[in-house]
Formats: structure tokens, sequence, C-alpha cells
């Protein structure tokens, strides 16, 4: 009898199951948070924060799986709750996305408040203007490509934190992973959590209250079309081989 795991269950049973694997997600975390209070211990620290991130992912899969997104008839879909390097992969996908987001929403909130300096001359006035947008995308693009390039750094980072090694010298995880290191899986995995808590809103029924049926639809009938579509064929084995 073929055992029963997260990849063959039904979007029925996987109901309510992100839930589960959300709450431990938090208590990874808080443990994550009470060593680094305690004891400063931002090496052991950083590793329980990246298993807490592992374990969003999984959340977000179940929830999207249990409200019939195909998620798990993805290329690779076989190892997201095994290989934790897809799951890593994936929250790379999800911060391009978010970052996406981010930056068309800042653009649509600058456009209202910035103010360029008005001179008399109009090739001037275009020229603050060009430089202020380009500085402005560069600014967004390059903040969304640090925290991409950090996670393609999770798993090392991860068992660095928790194993002494060897690699041409002795690497002892109180001087591998420090506060920095910390402090940027922190952004990300605070973040991961945002888009999780997002998405719980999105498929919650209260939801009408805030937005019209049309947006709501608009909005879920995108993430289908990105997930059946865009991701068809998408291989997340080899998004760490992209340069």
């Amino acid at each position: 009898m073929q055992e029963v795991t997260f990849i063959n269950l039904s979007k029925a049973k996987s109901k309510d199951l992100n839930i589960n694997i959300f709450e431990n997600a938090k208590r990874l975390k808080s443990d994550s948070s009470v060593l680094v209070d305690v004891n400063k211990s931002y090496s052991s620290a950083s590793s329980l924060l990246i298993l807490s991130s592992e374990e969003v992912i999984k959340a977000i899969l179940v929830l999207l799986h249990s409200h019939g997104y195909r998620v798990y008839l993805l290329k690779d879909a076989k190892g997201f709750f095994k290989n934790h390097e897809i799951r890593h992969s994936l929250q790379m996908l999800i911060e391009t996305g978010m970052s996406l987001f981010d930056t068309i929403d800042n653009w649509e909130n600058r456009k209202l408040k910035k103010q360029i300096p008005n001179t008399k001359k109009k090739w001037l006035n275009n020229t603050l203007q060009f430089l202020s947008d380009a500085a402005f995308v560069l600014s967004n693009v390059s903040t969304a490509i640090n925290r991409i390039e950090g996670i393609k750094k999770f798993n090392d980072l991860k068992n660095a934190g928790f194993y002494v090694d060897y690699r041409n010298e002795i690497l002892i995880p109180q001087k591998t992973v420090n506060k920095e290191d910390y402090n940027s899986i922190l952004d990300t995995s605070n973040r991961l959590i945002i888009f999780y808590k997002q998405l719980r809103i999105l498929f919650h029924p209260s939801i009408t209250k805030h937005l019209s049926n049309d947006k709501i639809e608009e909005i879920k009938n995108g993430l289908h079309t990105f997930i059946n579509e865009a991701l068809k064929d998408f291989s997340f084995k080899e998004i760490n081989k992209i340069k």
C-alpha cells in the first residue's frame, strides 16, 4: 500500500493542514529569537530560521493545493517536501514575484509624491526625470537581486550554522555565520511570512468585504495562470545554475 504523504493528498484532505505547518514555522522562528536574545548564538539561530522558512514554503504549497492550484503537477514537484534546495529555489521565485509587486506599488506611490526640481530647460528637466526614475528602478532591482543571491546560500548557511566543517581550514559555526547573516535571513523570512499571510487573506471568505468579486477573481486567475502556464516547464533544480 502506498504511503500517503503531502504530495499525494487530495485538495479536500489538505484543507487547513497549512495551519499546522505554519505554527511549526512560527515555533522554529521563536526558538531562533530566543537563541539570539539569550545566547547571542547567531549561527544556530540562523539555521533554525532557515528551517522555519522551509516550513513556510511547505505551508504555502499545501495552502495553494487545497484551493485547487496545480502546484503538485509542476516539474520537480516531488522534491518540494524532500529536497531543501528545491524549497529554497521556490523561495527565490516568491521573492522575485514579491519584489516585482513591491516595485509596482512603490512606483505608483512615488509618482504621486515625488518632487523633481523644475528648471527652465526642458532637456534638463527630462534628464533629471530620467535619472530619478532610473535610480529608483535600479535600487529596487538591486535589492531584489541581493535578496535572491542571499537565498542561494541558504542551504550552505543552514549547515554551516549547525556543524563544524573543514575546507582548507577549520570552520566553526560561531565564526562562519554572523549577526549580519542572521539579519539578512530574518528579513527574507519575514517577507515570506507576509506572502503566506497575504494568500490566507485572499482565500478567506471575508475578503469580499474589502475587495470586489471581480478583483478577487482577477488575482486568483492571475495566480492560476502563473502556476499552470508560466511555471509549467520551469525546473526548480536548475534555478541555482542561473548566473
